[in-house]
């Protein structure tokens, strides 16, 4: 049985024009004259033609509603709208801050917004003054800030481009990315993120907590261990006090967090208590990587590409599958074959393990990756 027009319980069916222009041409014939004649060239075929196109257009309107109230199909602000009935708002993108050392003059001053740019062609920008205010040269700390919102990462310990043209001003030396940023959150994203908060009932089970905490700006990944009358939580990212004022929120009566970290704050008698949590511990690796190449490739813009993708890719308790690194190595025309690539801790020299503990992410750092090139040579 066909689906009827219109709502019912199998959804909404809009009616197409060739069907509103069929109905119409019907009734006319029926109630006016048996032989109207609604060719192409007549007015009746053209009045038929104008009213159905209307019609339709109120139909797909109607269909454009029905869809904006059903949260797998709305997007955009029809989907903001909806989420919000639940409490849930899109993340907005965000900008990736960094800190680096510009080496400057004697009483040199360099002003805000001066321009450098990263090895991975990111453009930062001082977010105040920098002042030298010494007899001599020396290297000022300073804080920066991508142009463009998204992940963008400033490598540490790497070399960045000048870009404002400073007297003075001799370098500029990442020292590390504290914060990195993000894109809109996009439709896919926010609707799981909607079922995620949905699933959180109540305010002090786990599955509330990690939502609430996964709402906090700047939280890429949560892990809670539950014992007997206590939890720790494992958080990457956010701010100490936010986490500490969240999680005593939903920690439930009588139960204990744990940690390595302990915050002070004041609950709702603005009375001090103290939660503890821990930040996860980082693996740190290294990857020893040998290609065959036609012609020696650029190893500063390779490595920080690698090192960029496994920001993305590693998270707690990941699997570390050294194949899902080929498709960034293989974009570079040059690269023929990959003869091996190999994950090894960094502090021990074994090879990774095949898993990953919940509480631990692994971390691989530009300056951690070792490359052999060998250029096949042409008979």
């Amino acid at each position: 049985m066909l689906q009827p027009w219109g709502l019912s319980n199998l959804g909404f069916k809009p009616k197409d024009f060739n069907t509103i222009k069929g109905e119409l041409e019907t009734t006319l014939k029926n109630e006016v004259d048996p032989y109207l004649h609604f060719g192409p060239g007549s007015v009746a075929g053209v009045l038929v033609g104008i009213v159905a196109n209307q019609s339709r257009q109120v139909w797909e309107a109607l269909a454009g509603l029905y869809s904006s109230l059903q949260h797998s199909t709305a997007s955009g602000r029809a989907l903001d709208a909806l989420c919000s009935l639940t409490g849930t708002y899109r993340r907005r993108a965000m900008f990736s801050k960094a800190k680096a050392k510009l080496l400057l003059d004697a009483h040199i001053t360099l002003p805000a917004n001066s321009r450098v740019k990263t090895i991975s062609g990111y453009f930062f920008k001082t977010t105040t003054m920098v002042k030298n205010d010494t007899a001599k040269k020396n290297e000022i700390e300073a804080d920066l800030i991508a142009e463009e919102a998204g992940p963008k990462l400033a490598h540490n310990d790497s070399l960045a481009e000048i870009m404002t043209p400073i007297s003075g001003w001799s370098s500029a030396v990442i020292i590390k990315t504290y914060f990195l940023g993000r894109y809109d959150e996009t439709d896919d994203e926010l609707r799981i993120r909607r079922i995620v908060e949905l699933r959180a009932t109540g305010s002090s089970t786990l599955d509330a907590m990690r939502s609430r905490l996964l709402q906090l700006d700047g939280v890429e990944a949560i892990h809670i261990k539950e014992g007997e009358h206590n939890f720790e939580v494992f958080i990457k990212g956010g701010k100490d006090q936010e986490i500490a004022q969240t999680i005593w929120q939903c920690k439930p009566l009588g139960v204990k967090s744990y940690g390595s970290i302990e915050e002070k704050i004041k609950d709702s008698f603005n009375q001090e208590r103290f939660v503890k949590f821990s930040r996860p511990k980082l693996v740190s690796l290294t990857l020893h990587l040998s290609l065959k190449v036609k012609q020696r490739i650029d190893e500063i813009i390779l490595k920080a590409s690698l090192a960029e993708f496994a920001t993305s890719y590693f998270f707690l308790g990941t699997e570390i599958y050294p194949s899902r690194f080929f498709a960034t190595i293989l974009a570079n025309n040059n690269v023929l074959d990959i003869l091996t690539l190999q994950f090894r801790e960094r502090l021990s020299g074994k090879n990774v393990p095949s898993d990953i503990k919940e509480d631990e992410i692994p971390s691989l750092s530009l300056n951690d990756i070792y490359l052999e090139q060998i250029v096949e040579t042409i008979q």
